[in-house]
């Protein structure tokens, strides 16, 4: 009797129940005192509600210190690729590449029981769950088997008992540094480590991180986390007072407060050349160094993206914004800040800005092969079009970014392949530039009008005008379609159907509010369209169809005061690798 089933399928299903068979019995390679293990499960017991539960449950999960074999294919253990695949004496080097391919692509070491990594697991839960407040956890493992008549698939259980939870009753901030202690007490109301917070590490490390973050924009340039101390505190039912110190440096009784002193900016410097030795004076305490005068951009520039100047209190947050926007410039490769003490002056900070600057110009060029359908032709087209982009950077010596590009793009009729003025059905040509101020301008005042009105969340308007561009955008777009036909004589004749002018301009914004979020916001939009078809092309679609002969019509869009918002956002991965983006 001849089977139903094709070959290919046949042979198929006898691979399927072999490599399926063979899974089973991966066991064959063990020893006989080694066990695979093949589940992790987690317990938690409490005599009490735990807030997010499962949440904790998961995170202790990612603190397993041996794992099972996954399966490929969802029912091909890993370990079995491993086993079949160790076997490479006398064979070719071709054989024993794709082993090792086969290896790396589906194998898995297998994962043999080891009590003592079992120990170790029990021993990270334990501390992580006295890290969040659980100082009485208790973690055991109980192990047993999968198969009991042949002991060797092992389940490990960790049984958690978390107990009661320590919180916070009261917390206290000292420092024998008495301008220290000062402002501790002036920024306590806003601690992180509030009554009724659990006794979490990670509430810590956010209260050391916020206090740190204060002190360094008041002007203690030097002062660092280690400087506090760990948490202690007393406790009793369950409830705890903590105590926080910020301690004094070594050799020293108090932290020293620090202004800002001159600031030396290195414009085209190169660290495999000899520094410069030409100091120009720009501004107060600002100076230029340079071999000959040549800056390659406008002093002004520069200066504008400087967030302190001379005398200014020590902040820690106009250090950092002064690197972001001396980055964000685009026209340096490299942006270096260094601190150094003043000779004259202790209390002062001199700066040495290092800029290596960027390649002025950029071209690339793309090519795009491409199928689509035209409902003149009846048939697939082939579209071949090619791309040519354009990058200068610092165009004016503002750090400017001109950006442009030229395309163009042809449908092909293969089967007009032996008539070669048939060949082409459409012709798409497209210019398009973009240039890019940085510095935002703000549109007849239109923002600060919207965060004066409070439209905008506080600070939102000072933050666009630190890292917005503006930008100005020139486009226009060319197409001329064909069609082919025979005429009255009978032969092959080319005939054009329109031809369609489009001109593009327009005022916006380029924000990026971080490495995640980005808004494109244009203001000023003018669209102009300037269609132009042909006898042919009304007699055999135009008048027939009344509401597309007016899309014909040449028309003028403007837009003065909004004309479209684009918004991108790129979220973090989480525990499990997963992101999203959003694109509105």
């Amino acid at each position: 009797m001849q089977s139903p089933l094709p070959p290919k399928i046949r042979n198929f299903l006898w691979l399927l129940v072999a490599l399926l068979a063979t899974g089973c019995s991966t066991t064959k390679f063990l020893k006989d005192d080694q066990e695979f293990l093949v589940k992790n499960r987690i317990e938690i017991v409490s005599p009490v509600k735990i807030k997010k539960k499962r949440n904790l449950q998961n995170e202790l999960a990612t603190l397993y210190k041996q794992k099972p074999n996954e399966n490929f294919f969802f029912f091909i253990p890993k370990e079995w690729f491993y086993y079949r695949l160790q076997d490479t004496v006398g064979k070719s080097r071709f054989s024993r590449g794709w082993k090792r391919w086969q290896m790396r692509q589906f194998g898995e070491e297998p994962s043999i029981f080891d009590p003592e990594r079992a120990e170790g697991t029990e021993r990270a839960m334990q501390f992580y769950l006295q890290n969040k407040g659980y100082f009485k956890a208790k973690v055991e493992s109980f192990t047993e088997y999968q198969d009991r008549r042949k002991n060797q698939k092992v389940v490990v259980t960790y049984r958690v008992e978390p107990r009661q939870r320590y919180l916070i009753s009261d917390v206290s901030f000292s420092s024998s540094d008495t301008t220290i202690d000062r402002l501790l007490q002036e920024i306590k109301p806003n601690t992180v480590l509030e009554p009724g917070s659990p006794v979490d590490v990670s509430l810590y490390d956010q209260e050391v991180k916020r206090v740190t973050d204060y002190l360094r924009n008041q002007g203690y340039a030097y002062f660092i986390r280690n400087f506090v101390s760990g948490l202690e505190g007393d406790s009793s039912n369950n409830q705890v007072d903590l105590s926080l110190e910020v301690l004094p440096p070594p050799n020293d009784s108090v932290h020293r407060v620090y202004r800002i002193g001159n600031v030396y900016i290195y414009p085209q410097y190169n660290p495999s050349e000899p520094t410069e030795n030409r100091i120009d004076s720009i501004g107060p305490g600002i100076y230029f160094i340079s071999t000959d005068g040549e800056y390659g951009v406008k002093p002004k520039t520069l200066i504008n993206a400087l967030y302190f100047k001379k005398g200014d209190l020590y902040r820690q947050i106009d250090f950092d914004r002064t690197n972001r926007a001396l980055g964000n410039l685009g026209i340096f490769r490299f942006v270096t800040i260094k601190d150094e003490r003043d000779p004259n002056n202790q209390e002062l900070l001199n700066y040495r800005i290092f800029l290596t600057p960027n390649k002025r110009f950029e071209i690339g060029t793309d090519i795009e092969v491409n199928t689509s359908n035209s409902p003149f032709v009846g048939r697939r087209l082939l579209g071949v079009a090619g791309n040519l982009s354009f990058r200068h950077r610092n165009l004016f010596k503002g750090a400017e970014l001109f950006v442009g590009n030229a395309e163009t793009g042809l449908d092909l009729n293969l089967s007009n392949l032996r008539n070669l003025s048939q060949l082409v059905t459409t012709l798409d040509i497209r210019l398009q530039t973009n240039l890019y101020y940085p510095k935002f301008v703000d549109y007849i005042h239109l923002w600060r009008g919207l965060s004066r009105i409070g439209f905008l969340r506080d600070g939102f308007y000072e933050e666009v005008k630190e890292k917005a561009s503006t930008r100005i955008g020139l486009s226009y777009n060319y197409i001329e379609q064909f069609d082919f036909t025979k005429n009255q004589e009978g032969r092959d004749t080319t005939l054009q159907l329109y031809v369609i002018n489009s001109f593009n301009a327009s005022f916006g914004y380029d924000f990026r509010l971080s490495n995640r979020n980005r808004f494109l916001i244009n203001h000023v939009g003018i669209d102009y369209l300037s269609p132009n078809t042909t006898t042919h092309f009304d007699t055999l679609i135009l008048n027939k169809n009344e509401f597309l002969r007016r899309s014909f019509d040449k028309q003028l869009f403007t837009s003065l005061l909004f004309r479209d918002f684009n918004f991108s956002y790129n979220s973090l991965p989480n525990r499990f690798g997963e992101s999203f983006s959003l694109i509105t």
